[in-house]
């Protein structure tokens, strides 16, 4: 069942790695269309694969990288399935959510949404650094 929660958020994580894993097996491309047709094997139709490629802003046949090295693409992906199983816009999907729950499906991959750059630190008014 999909949710908007971090918990079912975590298990489309594993889902998503189990699924490159499984079409890698069978020598099938892991790209956006294979994995909605493995999860939606009965509804996935054409009109579906291309409005959720659309939402995530993919090519239906473009090839996925690994799972925890290259997130990006996936959570986009994930959160335009999440977006349109429960009917929703994509911007009401919990971001923050989908992000905590890959830091707990890989807890040794690089998390995302970090912050690359720092504040500088303000200075005072001689022109000196407050440490």
């Amino acid at each position: 069942m999909i949710e908007n929660r971090q918990v079912s958020m975590v298990q489309l994580w594993l889902r998503l790695e189990r699924t490159e894993a499984e079409l890698t097996a069978s020598l099938r491309r892991f790209s956006p269309r294979a994995v909605i047709r493995m999860w939606l094997p009965g509804v996935a139709d054409d009109d579906l694969i291309w409005k959720v490629c659309h939402l995530a802003q993919l090519e239906g046949y473009e090839q996925l990288p690994h799972v925890p090295s290259y997130p990006r693409k996936h959570r986009e992906l994930l959160r335009a399935i999440i977006a349109m199983a429960l009917g929703i816009g994509i911007r009401q999907v919990d971001v923050h959510a989908l992000d905590s729950a890959f830091s707990i499906a890989f807890p040794f991959a690089t998390p995302l949404n970090i912050r690359k750059k720092t504040l500088p630190l303000p200075l005072r008014k001689g022109g000196e650094y407050n440490a």
